[in-house]
């Protein structure tokens, strides 16, 4: 039951996201959260809070890119 209530909350604040709204997905995360984006491109990052996390997803939304969660 965890898991479809899981998946329908993350698709929905992943929908959310792909219209600019990153506020419901934000709202799960702790305060210190650790956050990490592998790579060499400008959007590898290495985060431990949700203000700054907040800015990288606010330059997420920015650029209009869109993400689908597997």
């Amino acid at each position: 039951m965890f898991s479809c209530l899981a998946k329908a909350i993350l698709t929905r604040n992943m929908a959310r996201l792909r219209e600019g709204d990153y506020r419901p997905l934000l709202r799960l995360d702790a305060r210190d959260i650790r956050f990490r984006f592998p790579g060499d491109s400008s959007w590898a990052t290495e985060i431990d809070n949700r203000d700054d996390l907040e800015r990288w997803l606010q330059r997420f939304v920015a650029t209009g890119l869109k993400i689908y969660p597997d």
